[in-house]
């Protein structure tokens, strides 16, 4: 996403645009593989010496429960700003390198099913979500 500065007036501008998942550089053998592009969407607005671009992406991923193995798909969804000198950038501001930052940064560490999902039996295997065992199992809380 490129900005004019001398282009940016007071309203500021609304942007729209689809970044494709490989522009971030995830491996195809990740846990994580989004299904769709991420779409981005930006107001930017010059306040002062700076430009503000406000900025929400979504997407959507399949990966594994960290708990119990079970693939799953999910909508995903961040948002972040991005802020900018005019001074260091009194022409044009280029975001891409920011944006695919922001993106990694706000990608899942962990993902779950459920939030109250119960996972494996460590003894047995058994997806403790589908079917009960004859093992003890304490509660957890993580």
């Amino acid at each position: 996403m490129k900005i004019l500065v001398r282009q940016l007036g007071p309203e500021g501008v609304d942007l729209q645009e689809s970044f494709a998942v490989d522009r971030i550089e995830m491996a195809q053998t990740d846990v994580l593989r989004f299904l769709q592009p991420f779409e981005i969407k930006a107001k930017v607005v010059r306040a002062q010496d700076e430009i503000v671009a406000k900025i929400t992406s979504t997407s959507r991923f399949a990966s594994f429960c960290s708990r119990c193995l079970e693939e799953l798909e999910q909508d995903w969804s961040a948002r972040f700003t991005l802020t900018f000198s005019t001074k260091e950038y009194p022409e044009f501001v280029e975001m891409d390198e920011e944006i695919r930052q922001e993106l990694i940064l706000n990608l899942p560490v962990r993902v779950l099913c459920r939030e109250d999902c119960k996972g494996l039996c460590i003894d047995c295997g058994a997806n403790l979500n589908k079917q009960a065992c004859q093992h003890q199992h304490a509660v957890k809380n993580s």
